[in-house]
This record gives structure tokens, sequence and C-alpha cells, in this order.
């Protein structure tokens, strides 16, 4: 009965999105895009006016932040796929939830919705396949004509926390419900790294997030969007926290992995969620060795950097000057075609940046990562170098 399929869940969790929107791009838990790292630089590159060069710029708190901040994504949404049952109950928590039952070929389906004290819940259809930001419209998105199926929501404004009861009076097949459980718990899903080379491996860290208080008690589990079986258990790693250990061995590109989470409030009533979340995972055929080389010169400080590739193929290196208590002031990339062998890329820091931001020595090196980007989504080397103080002032 909750079978996830590929299509509907995708759907789903990534229009759910919407009604969390403009912090998905400041890096909080809301579903974020995938985005390269020399995509990032491009946008730092159109914000800032000086230097004009396109191999360093000037670092702000707010760009720092985003360079540290995780992968994640939230959900109040879960997800009830090819019922068949006749009566089911559905646990409420939000005082905003929305509930949707569809049917992708059943125009004449007749559904009773009942809440806790066995009130009558009113259902009307709702358009299909709109162009506008609603998780129920857009799951019908090719699933069956939109003349034949039907989409029924309840539009109360406010709904009681509680089991609510499905009844189905009348369906000639399987239907799916879809309930936007919105203004109670949240589940929280996130990478604290993404995006590196799979040989290391990644965790998959979860929480249960009801106002302040996270909950604990909680059962997850995390799957391959699409695959079956029961999919890989998470364990209550500190109060409620959950984590997983993912193999990424054999992960290549982009995997969609959806989290399903029950637990019960901490005043006792159960929670449902359905969370979904991108993992980067692939062989970045190249090892970032360390620093070699500093020198000031007239314009700039530059940092050299061995590397190792085994792969032709081209090859990008980021890092951040910070101040000796980590005040932000510069970031530096460099890219080349290469062939395998070991190989120096340089971080050309520009003085003009640097005296903007009043120091004169103490730096530091940090977040410095070795990208294979010949391929999109780009690789990153198993190893990363933070917080290597420089010997260089100006």
């Amino acid at each position: 009965m909750k079978k996830l399929s590929v299509f509907l869940i995708a759907i789903i969790l990534i229009v759910a999105g919407a009604a969390y929107t403009q912090r998905a791009q400041n890096s909080t838990p809301d579903k974020m895009p995938i985005r390269s790292i020399p995509a990032m630089e491009t946008e730092r590159l159109a914000r800032e006016g000086t230097p004009a060069r396109e191999n360093t710029g000037r670092l702000t708190a707010e760009m720092l932040q985003q360079d540290r901040t995780a992968t994640a994504s939230r959900s109040t949404i879960f997800v009830m796929e090819n019922v068949k049952a006749a009566n089911v109950n559905l646990p409420i928590t939000g005082e905003r939830a929305r509930i949707g039952i569809f049917s992708a070929t059943d125009g004449n389906l007749d559904v009773q919705l009942a809440d806790p004290t066995g009130g009558d819940i009113p259902l009307k259809p709702h358009a299909r396949n709109l162009n506008e930001p609603d998780a129920f419209s857009k799951v019908t998105v090719g699933r069956g004509s939109a003349t034949d199926g039907l989409l029924l929501i309840t539009e109360r404004p406010q709904m009681g926390p509680g089991l609510y009861t499905m009844n189905v009076r009348q369906a000639k097949s399987a239907v799916d419900i879809i309930v936007n459980d919105e203004g109670g718990p949240e589940l929280n899903v996130w990478f604290a790294d993404n995006g590196r080379d799979a040989s290391t491996g990644t965790t998959i860290y979860a929480k249960l997030v009801d106002g302040t208080a996270k909950i604990s008690g909680a059962q997850l589990n995390a799957r391959v969007r699409g695959a079956k079986g029961k999919g890989i258990q998470f364990s209550e790693t500190e109060p409620g926290i959950y984590s997983a250990t993912l193999d990424t061995s054999k992960l290549s590109g982009i995997t969609t992995f959806i989290v399903e989470a029950k637990g019960h409030t901490t005043g006792g009533l159960q929670v449902l969620r359905h969370g979904s979340i991108e993992l980067i995972s692939g062989q970045a055929n190249a090892k970032l060795i360390g620093v070699v080389k500093e020198e000031v010169n007239a314009t700039d400080l530059t940092v050299d950097v061995k590397i190792k590739v085994s792969a032709t193929g081209r090859y990008y290196l980021r890092g951040n000057l910070l101040g000796a208590h980590d005040e932000p002031i510069a970031w530096a990339q460099d890219a080349q075609e290469l062939t395998a062998g070991e190989h120096t890329l340089t971080l050309h820091f520009a003085r003009e940046v640097i005296n903007q931001s009043g120091l004169s020595g103490g730096f530091k090196l940090s977040d410095l990562e070795l990208m294979n980007t010949t391929e999109m989504p780009g690789i990153k080397a198993a190893e990363k170098i933070n917080d290597f103080f420089l010997k260089s002032s100006l």
C-alpha cells in the first residue's frame, strides 16, 4: 500500500518544495538543486565587480557559509500508492494539512473522509495537470488521460490532529493518497558531504522535528528511488538524530534516495513522512596530494598544489583564503585539461582583494577541493585540505 513509485514520489516531493521556497538557495533543509562548483563560481563572478578576473575574487561570509553547507531536503508529505483497501487510517498532525485522493482512470471515484471525531470532511474535484505550484495537481501529470481520472482534495482551512479515516464507496481501481501534513513535524534529510569519490562511501542523516523538539524512537529507512525491498535501516546515533551508511561504490551520477520515517510526537500522535534527496557519486580519477609552493608577486599571492590523475580529462581546483581567525578574504580557482600523471595547479589570490581585507599575514588556505569536471556532475577527489597555514605575508 505504501510502495513508492518512481514517477509519483519524484513529482510530489519536487513540487512540494514550493511550499517551503526561497530558503533552498540558501542551503537550508529545503530541497536543493544539485549545482556544480564551476557554476557557483560563475555566479560569484556575476556578483563581483573587481577584480575583473575569472580565477579569483572576493570571498564573503555568505559565500563561505554556502561552500560549507550540507545538501539537504525537508518534507511534511507522505504518500500511499496503489491503495486497494476500502478503509484506510491517515495520521494527521498539522492544522494546515491537505489530503488528496487520486485515480488515473476512474472519473466516478467516490470517497468519504472522516475526521477523528467522525465528522465528514468534504472532498472536492481538483483540476489536473495545471501549471501551478500545487503538489496535488502536479502528481497527475502523465498519469492517464486528464479527462478519465479524478483528483479529490480537502479544502477545510483548519484540520485537527489525529487519525482520519478514508472510506472508498466506489472505485474501479486502486487509488493513490497524497497528504501534505503542513504545520506538523518535518522530516529533514541531509548529506554532510556530497559529490565525492565513490570509494569513500557516505552517510545519510535524518531527523524528525516537531517545532523545536526532535522526535526520538522513530523508525527510518532509505532506498534508491524505484528499488524494491526493505531498504537501508537508520540507527539513532544520538537523541532524535538518525544515520545510515551508504555504499556508493556502485553508484554513478545523480541517485535519488527516498527516506520513510515513522514515529510519534511527544503528545503521542502518529507521524508518517516521506523525504527525497539526491546524491552525487562517481569516480574522480584524481588525488589531491598537497600544497608544494607559495609566493607573493606584484599582483598575487600564488599557491601551487600538486595533484595526481589516473585518466585524461578536465580537472578543477578551488580554495578559499582566510585570516587566522577565519575572516573570509578571497577565493581562487584553476582548471586544466590533463593527461594521466602528476601535475601542478596554481591558485592566484589577487593582492588587490587581500589588501581590501586589511590583513597582511597569518593567512590560511581552506576548503581546498579537487574535482574531475570532464563530465557533469563533477566528482570531487577523496582528499580535502582545510586550515593549511601559509607562511607568506604582504
